[in-house]
């Protein structure tokens, strides 16, 4: 279950993957193993590396850096900042819940009233117009 799927690797280059690594080593102070790397770029939603790096870094620009106090400890924290800024971004990516006020009829034919035009308006306009 910790170790990377061998696929999971074949779609980044090496460069990409010495940039994470170097990125992770740069916080953490040790150079991370290749399951650990594919932990963390598993926590993502379309298993990039550029989206593990971009979630990271993120974390750093908020306060999360190796001087901070809730700089990372271990590389279960890069899996865990990186599954929540991406659950974020998708949270906030939906609309709104709708909300029932509880509007009755009548009080929205009176909000509506103000934007619709009135029979003797629109059928004239309406009988001009061949369809």
């Amino acid at each position: 279950m910790r170790d990377a799927p061998p696929e999971l690797f074949s779609a980044c280059t090496s460069g990409e993957r010495q940039a994470l690594s170097d990125l992770i080593e740069s916080l953490i102070g040790r150079r991370p193993s290749e399951p650990s790397l594919g932990r963390i770029i598993a926590a993502t939603p379309r298993k990039t590396v550029s989206e593990a790096i971009e979630a990271t870094q993120e974390a750093v620009l908020k306060g999360c850096g190796a001087e901070s106090k809730q700089r990372p400890q271990s590389v279960s924290w890069f899996v865990s900042v990186v599954r929540s800024y991406w659950a974020d971004r998708e949270r906030r990516a939906l609309p709104p819940a709708a909300v029932d006020k509880g509007m009755d009829s009548a009080e929205f034919g009176s909000m509506t009233a103000a934007i619709e035009l009135p029979d003797a308006i629109v059928r004239p306009l309406l009988e001009g117009v061949a369809l």
